[in-house]
């Protein structure tokens, strides 16, 4: 029986010990608070039909620019998004390929490299994205149409996959509504 004891206060006295004195600097935004979602910005979803493009920009003077110079229609918003980095958020990157006629979004920055390498140009951060759904966010999702060289974002699985597009992936989460409205 003292062995026993003596086997789990050892077992324990080492699991104690192996425990950090404090949360380590990656678990530290684990305890930052969410971003304030009132600043939120609505990421516009615009369709250019006769190039089979979808756009997304925070932008309200860039989608009228898109919309009344470069002939794309307007789709409603896709979501809303953080403008600037906040803690539980990481970038959206936009890239643009002149050759596909596409506009490629992506939350990792060795996927942004990758694409410039197959013919897709930088165009900066399109807004923050979370992580994880610790915020209150929603999943965005990434669809592709390789027979019309399209790039497809919704919160709404079944509209890309009713729409004849192949799922690529989660890109993080986003606020499916309007936060200033609460």
């Amino acid at each position: 029986m003292k062995f026993t004891f003596a086997i789990l206060a050892s077992a324990l006295a080492a699991a104690v010990a192996a425990l950090p004195a404090e949360p380590a600097a990656s678990n530290a935004e684990a305890y930052a608070p969410c971003p304030d979602v009132t600043k939120a910005a609505r990421l516009f979803r615009l369709y250019h039909s006769s190039s089979n493009n979808h756009f997304y920009t925070t932008s309200e003077v860039e989608a009228n620019n898109a919309e009344k110079k470069l002939g794309y229609t307007r789709e409603g918003s896709a979501s809303f998004i953080l403008p600037t980095a906040s803690p539980h958020t990481t970038p959206l990157y936009r890239l643009w390929s002149v050759g596909a006629s596409d506009h490629f979004y992506t939350t990792s920055n060795d996927e942004a490299n990758s694409a410039t390498k197959l013919g897709y140009t930088r165009e900066g951060i399109a807004g923050h994205v979370y992580k994880s759904t610790n915020c209150g966010g929603r999943e965005l999702f990434r669809f592709w149409n390789g027979a019309v060289s399209d790039h497809f974002y919704t919160t709404d699985k079944k509209e890309g996959l009713n729409a004849g597009y192949a799922f690529e992936g989660n890109m993080g989460f986003v606020l499916p509504f309007n936060p200033v409205q609460w």
